[in-house]
């Protein structure tokens, strides 16, 4: 899910394929947070927004241990995603991305 509104520049909270991480870089308890894992998921980023404007790029991502689910109330039963909810249950992480510097 990206992240922007209001803010100056935009984030995302991404939960990666976790059989296609693995295959990539390996299993383990702290895979999402390997480097390797992160610097894949970044060239996948880039590669997917290259045309975009530099506005419309995605400034810092986390990857997420879990994806949004309907038992959390944190997507409808149309499966829409419930930003408002998404974005308190990961205030956290958002708030992280926004505190560190960004990336170009």
């Amino acid at each position: 899910m990206v992240i922007g509104s209001e803010r100056k520049f935009l984030t995302a909270l991404v939960f990666p394929s976790m059989q296609a991480l693995e295959k990539e870089v390996g299993g383990g308890e702290d895979c999402l947070s390997d480097p390797r894992a992160l610097a894949l998921i970044e060239r996948r980023i880039h590669d997917r927004l290259v045309d975009l404007s530099p506005y419309e790029q995605i400034g810092r991502f986390t990857l997420i241990d879990r994806p949004f689910s309907l038992e959390r109330n944190e997507m409808t039963p149309k499966l829409s995603l419930r930003r408002t909810v998404i974005e308190a249950n990961f205030s956290d992480q958002i708030e992280l991305m926004y505190q560190a510097p960004r990336s170009q």
